[in-house]
């Protein structure tokens, strides 16, 4: 057999469903049901996470799979939508650009760029990222002594560089050259990584293709991946004189129409103005996540000092889940950050509270849904306002697409990756305790049984099927001095024990939807995981969860 290389291996890796959908047995065909489906869709987060192996035409082609039916062209009003008035120091009207140097109203241009980037008098991204910076400059100028803006421009906390259209900026994964970057000229103007980026401008002579549009989408990816505290990403392009903006968040992708940046300036003001003055949180950072004295602190209902990062999907859209080992008062606990699929009939909070007796799974200590500013912050808190409604036959798709929540939840006991176990004795010792080794559970067919410990209680006792067991999703904790158990593997003293974590896709039996009950689950072998194959005969391999 011929052997792929290692590109070639992980785009088709990649390629196949991360989690195949149940079988169901007649099924409601209602579309508020889509979300009684495992996704499919292809996720980056599902390819191994080396960064040697991400090459950059894996991750382009990786991006274009996971934002399949999800990227909109001629979204309108983007940038009134992205920084609407009530978020910038004062309004963009005639009256700011009236008072600029830099605007011609006469002639109706910008004069810089009109007399330098257009004529190419020097590099076209310099001439961009000073085109930019000027604008600032003028800004500054008009409104010197209202106390909205710096008084110099060299007080200005945010500037356009284009020091990195010639070299990568460094750190992991693919090597990108982005034409100019928004950094925060306090800290640093040679940003150390993608982690110092806050926005990113390309500037072309083309037309706005699709090429040009998958630049940017990459960008925004290394944006995402370095970015703990990114909500959403905006970016630009200046294609001739034709403005472009892109939103990236975890529902997808959203470009603006085309503005000529001389008959329509205030849209370009707008969006500059909101990129260097706006607080942090208008264009994309949360705000509950602060450092203080060097440490990292979040807040849910109370706040928490971070320790370190667990876990990071990669994914760019999706639930983009990010795990924390956080303290506080010298107890450890793990915090959840995701971005939740509103359709889904019940979150992962009441799932987890209906479980709260059972031995191996996380306990909630509390939620929060976050509200940026008196609003959810949600992907669909951008994409209502422009009425879900792309020009073009992107209409019925926009109007389908999901809207995600940002959520966090605070769990305990702390647990870690069942890859850290410490010795051969306790990996089995989990394994025992997730799946039981005695042949007593519930029959799948007349030949096999299928040993479930934690799952027997969930499905049996409770109900609930977890339909998303991987590698990921199994870990280890250390109970309680006072807790007693009843895992089969984890009654010898001091021994650590299995759970069973992620209840984001799990589905309650008793979930009553659109008037119906929806069942459950169906009896289906090949459904059995390859770890039974001798004990279930002919086993299809591929398919990883005994839950689905």
């Amino acid at each position: 057999m011929q052997e792929l290389a290692p590109s070639e291996a992980l785009l088709n890796q990649a390629s196949a469903p991360t989690t195949p959908p149940p079988h169901r047995r007649a099924a409601p065909s209602h579309d508020h049901l889509r979300c009684l489906s495992t996704p499919h869709f292809n996720k980056i987060s599902s390819a191994p996470r080396s960064d040697n192996a991400l090459t950059l035409p894996v991750m382009k082609a990786l991006t274009k799979r996971e934002l399949k039916d999800s990227i909109f062209l001629n979204v309108p009003k983007l940038a009134e939508i992205l920084f609407p008035d009530d978020v910038l120091p004062f309004p963009i009207d005639k009256d700011l650009l009236h008072s600029l140097s830099l605007y011609n109203e006469q002639s109706q241009q910008w004069d810089y760029f009109s007399s330098n980037c257009k004529r190419k008098r020097i590099d076209s991204e310099k001439c961009f990222a000073t085109f930019l910076n000027q604008i600032c400059t003028s800004l500054c100028k008009a409104k010197a002594g209202e106390g909205v803006v710096p008084q110099s421009p060299s007080m200005c906390r945010r500037l356009w560089s284009a020091n990195h259209c010639t070299r990568p900026i460094r750190g992991p994964g693919p090597k990108r050259k982005p034409d100019v970057i928004l950094v925060d000229a306090i800290s640093t103007l040679e940003p150390r990584s993608w982690g110092s980026v806050l926005s990113v401008g390309e500037i072309t002579s083309k037309k706005f293709n699709a090429s040009l549009r998958q630049t940017l989408i990459s960008k925004a990816y290394l944006m995402f991946r370095e970015q703990e505290d990114r909500r959403f990403v905006v970016n630009i392009a200046l294609c001739g004189q034709s403005l472009h903006i892109g939103l990236f968040d975890r529902a997808g992708v959203c470009f603006s129409e085309g503005y000529d940046i001389h008959s329509c300036p205030q849209v370009l003001l707008r969006t500059v103005v909101g990129l260097l003055f706006a607080s942090q949180s208008a264009f994309g950072f949360d705000p509950t996540i602060t450092t203080s004295n060097g440490a990292r602190q979040v807040t849910v209902i109370e706040t928490y000092t971070i320790q370190k990062t667990l876990f990071r999907s990669n994914s760019l859209r999706g639930r983009a889940t990010i795990c924390w080992h956080a303290k506080k008062d010298g107890k450890d606990y793990v915090i959840k950050d995701t971005w939740a699929d509103t359709a889904r009939p019940q979150s992962e909070k009441r799932i987890l509270d209906k479980l709260r007796d059972v031995e191996g799974v996380p306990r909630a200590k509390e939620e929060k849904i976050i509200n940026l500013d008196g609003k959810l912050d949600s992907t669909d808190c951008r994409r209502t306002l422009s009425g879900r409604r792309p020009s073009g036959p992107a209409q019925k798709r926009f109007r389908c697409l999901e809207n995600r929540v940002h959520v966090r939840l605070v769990l305990e006991p702390f647990a870690i990756p069942i890859w850290d176990f410490a010795t051969k004795r306790e990996l089995i010792s989990v394994f025992i305790d997730i799946v039981r080794s005695t042949f007593t559970s519930f029959v799948l067919t007349s030949n096999v049984t299928l040993p479930i410990s934690v799952h027997e209680r969930l499905i049996n006792d409770k109900q609930i099927l977890h339909r998303d067991i991987s590698l990921n999703n199994v870990m280890i904790y250390t109970p309680e001095p006072s807790e007693t158990t009843t895992l089969p593997a984890a009654k010898e003293e001091g021994i650590r024990r299995g759970m069973i974590i992620d209840m984001d896709y799990a589905l309650d039996e008793n979930q009553e939807i659109g008037g119906e009950i929806v069942p459950l689950y169906t009896l289906d072998t090949e459904g059995l995981p390859v770890m039974f194959n001798g004990v279930a005969g002919q086993v299809t391999p591929g398919h990883r969860t005994v839950s689905s």
